[in-house]
């Protein structure tokens, strides 16, 4: 799976090293189950990835919401990986706060 470095240095720089490149992944294999299935929600990914305890991707969300509020409450990886999708430098800017 190839994650983009622009994608990872903005999760590094909202969520810190140690959570910032696992927020990036998740980011990255949200797009990848919504480009199978389409739009999704956690128990779908979970599903679709086994990935084992549903907790587990509660948890992720809870880290993506607090890294990037303006996903709002119930907001998912699938805005941020559109935005990276279309490979925009705004977009880019936006998600780093700048």
């Amino acid at each position: 799976m190839n994650v983009d470095n622009d994608l990872i240095l903005v999760c590094v720089q909202r969520a810190g090293y140690l959570a910032g490149p696992r927020l990036a992944l998740f980011v990255a294999e949200w797009a990848l189950a919504e480009a199978e299935l389409g739009e999704i929600g956690p128990e779908e990914f979970n599903e679709w990835w086994r990935a084992g305890s549903k907790r587990t991707v509660y948890r992720r969300l809870a880290e993506l919401r607090e890294a990037f509020p303006e996903v709002g409450p119930g907001g998912t990886p699938a805005a941020l990986a559109r935005a990276r999708a279309g490979g925009e430098t705004r977009a880019s800017a936006r998600l780093a706060g700048a």
